[in-house]
C-alpha cells in the first residue's frame, strides 16, 4: 500500500506543468556579483572583490581566475581579446576567453566602462575616458574629463558616454571634441544599439530611443524604471532594472513585458546571452540563466523540408493570452512575422532574422494588448531569387 502511494503521488507531481521560468545557477563562491558576459563559449562573472570567475557549462560550475583586481564592472568582447574593467587597475585582457589575463593599461585608473569595435577600445572611469586604437597597446586620454563614464559604445562613426546627472555625450573624432544631444539633463546608465537605432537607460525615467545618432530622444513605454543595464537579440531588447526585474521588448521599445517568473523582482545589474540562454547578474551571489525559447519563442519543430511555404492558423484562437503561430519554409529566407493590429499599426515584431528550411512555431503573447482582432503576417525574403512570399491570417484576443 505505501509503494502505491510513494508511485501514485511520483506520477502526479510528474504530471504538473512545469512553468516556464529563471533558474538559480551555483554562484561563483557566493560572492556579490557586478557584472556577467559571454566570450566564446564561455561565460564570464565579475566580483565585488575576487575578481573575475569563468564557466565553461553555461554556468553549472565555476574556476576563478586568482589576481589582485577588486570590483569587476564591465566586460567587452572582440574576435581577438576579451577586456575587463578593474576598480585598482583600470583593464585587462585575455587571449583565451577568460580563463588568463594580462594587464592591458599601464597606469592605475579605475576601470569603470569599456567598449570595443575590432583593434579599437574605449575605457571609462570615474574622472575621464581613456581610447586605444591598437587592442590596448597604447592609449590616448581623451577631452573627456572630470566627469564618470556609466557606460560607453563604440561604433564606426561615433563614440557614445553614458553619464551621471548630464545625460549622454557623443564624439565623432576619436574624442577629441564631444557634443551632447538633447538628452542632457538624466542620469543614464545603459547604452545599446540595435541596427540604426540607439537605447539609453536611465537612473529613474525608463528607456529612450534615438535614430539619429544621439541628437534628439524619444521616451518609451518604460518610462518609469531604474534602469541598469540593456542588450538586444536581433530586435530583441532585453532591459535589468533597480527593483523590477527584467522586461523584454519585441518591437524595438514600443511596447514591453515583466519576464520575472521565477526571478522575482531581484536588482539586475547586468544581462548577457550564451548559447540559447539569457544570463542575469543580480546583485546576489548566484547567476540566473532562462531559456530564450521561452521568451522569443521561436522553435524549429522540424527540419526536413516542407513542400509549400505556410503560415497556419494560430493556436488557440481565441486566446487569452498567449497563442501559437506555426508556419513552414521550403527555402532558406529572411524572415519577419509580425502582429498588426486592425488600423494596420505593427503591434510586436515576433521573427526578424535568417531561418533555414523547415517547420517554426513561435510563441506570442497579448498580455500589453486590448481585446479584439488582430492579424499576423508572414513574409520570407527568398535569398536566391530575391522574390517575397507573404501570407496574412487573423486571429482574436479575447480578455
Amino acid at each position: 500500500m505505501r509503494s502505491l502511494l510513494i508511485l501514485t503521488l511520483f506520477l502526479f507531481f510528474r504530471s504538473l506543468p512545469v512553468y516556464p521560468q529563471w533558474t538559480e545557477m551555483s554562484g561563483p563562491n557566493q560572492l556579490i556579483l557586478f557584472s556577467v558576459a559571454a566570450s566564446g563559449t564561455n561565460l564570464l562573472a565579475g566580483t565585488d572583490q575576487n575578481g573575475v570567475f569563468v564557466s565553461t557549462d553555461l554556468g553549472t560550475t565555476w574556476t576563478q581566475w586568482n589576481y589582485e583586481f577588486d570590483q569587476i564592472r564591465d566586460f567587452a568582447v572582440s574576435s581577438d581579446y576579451t577586456y575587463v574593467t578593474s576598480s585598482r587597475h583600470g583593464l585587462y585582457k585575455s587571449e583565451n576567453n577568460g580563463i588568463n589575463w594580462i594587464r592591458s593599461i599601464p597606469f592605475d585608473v579605475d576601470g569603470l566602462s569599456v567598449a570595443c569595435l575590432g583593434s579599437n577600445i574605449v575605457l571609462g572611469t570615474y574622472n575621464g575616458v581613456f581610447l586605444s586604437f591598437d587592442q590596448g597597446s597604447n592609449w590616448t586620454n581623451t577631452s573627456f574629463l572630470n566627469n564618470a563614464a556609466y557606460d560607453l559604445l563604440l561604433t564606426e562613426t561615433h563614440v557614445f558616454v553614458a553619464t551621471p546627472v548630464r545625460g549622454i555625450y557623443y564624439s565623432t573624432n576619436h574624442g577629441m571634441n564631444w557634443l551632447q544631444g538633447e538628452l542632457n539633463n538624466q542620469s543614464v546608465n545603459a547604452l545599446d544599439k540595435y541596427e540604426e537605432k540607439l537605447f539609453a537607460g536611465t537612473d529613474t525615467n525608463g528607456v529612450f530611443t534615438s535614430i539619429n545618432n544621439g541628437q534628439t530622444w524619444n521616451h518609451t513605454s518604460m518610462d518609469t524604471q531604474e534602469v541598469l543595464t540593456i542588450i538586444h537579440l536581433n530586435n530583441n531588447i532585453f532591459v535589468g532594472t533597480g527593483s523590477e526585474g527584467v522586461y523584454h521588448s519585441s518591437n524595438e521599445g514600443e511596447s514591453w513585458i515583466q519576464i520575472n517568473q521565477g526571478l522575482s523582482n531581484l536588482k539586475v545589474l547586468k544581462l548577457t546571452i550564451l548559447g540559447n540562454y539569457i544570463f542575469a547578474a543580480t546583485y546576489s551571489p548566484n547567476v540566473w540563466r532562462r531559456p530564450l525559447s521561452e521568451i522569443i519563442g521561436i522553435t524549429n519543430t522540424n527540419s526536413e523540408i516542407p513542400e509549400n511555404f505556410k503560415l497556419h492558423q494560430n493556436f488557440p484562437n481565441p486566446f487569452n493570452p498567449t497563442t501559437t503561430i506555426s508556419f513552414e519554409l521550403t527555402k532558406s529566407a529572411y524572415v519577419e512575422l509580425t502582429v498588426i493590429d486592425v488600423s494596420g499599426k505593427v503591434c510586436n515584431t515576433l521573427v526578424k532574422e535568417d531561418l533555414n528550411a523547415g517547420s517554426y512555431s513561435v510563441d506570442f503573447s497579448g498580455a500589453g494588448l486590448a481585446s479584439g482582432v488582430y492579424y499576423y503576417k508572414l513574409v520570407a525574403s527568398n535569398l536566391e531569387n530575391a522574390r517575397n512570399l507573404a501570407s496574412v491570417r487573423k486571429m482574436v484576443l479575447l480578455k
